[in-house]
């Protein structure tokens, strides 16, 4: 990996961290969603310092080329955000339903009286 691009990297995560880092302060991120965010900013420091340790773990796990195991890398860190963010999003369904039941069993009570 060329020095530029390293540098690049470097910049491109400490974009990263700013956006993030901005975007829970206005309040548009909670920090628990941020986290895995700021996990790829990390993820791309140390790539973008240590290229030659991830080109390392790439062959030891079989894969002829660094950028093929950094490309699935991203599309299973997608997919786990996925899973989580439907898992979320059914939790919230379940809470919704029960709220709307509830809410309609108090306005039955205050119809009542």
């Amino acid at each position: 990996m060329s020095f530029a691009l390293q540098i690049e990297m470097f910049l491109l995560a400490l974009g990263i961290f700013y956006y993030i880092i901005r975007m829970v302060n206005k309040n548009a991120f909670s920090l628990r969603r941020s986290v895995p965010w700021l996990i790829v900013g990390l993820a791309i420091v140390f790539i973008s310092i240590f290229p030659q340790v991830v080109s390392y773990v790439a062959h030891k796990l079989g894969f002829a080329l660094t950028m093929n195991f950094l490309l699935f890398s991203a599309v299973l860190f997608v997919f786990i955000l996925e899973l989580q963010n439907t898992s979320n999003g059914s939790k919230k369904d379940e809470q919704i339903k029960k709220l709307i039941q509830e809410v309609s069993l108090l306005k039955k009570q205050i119809e009542e009286k």
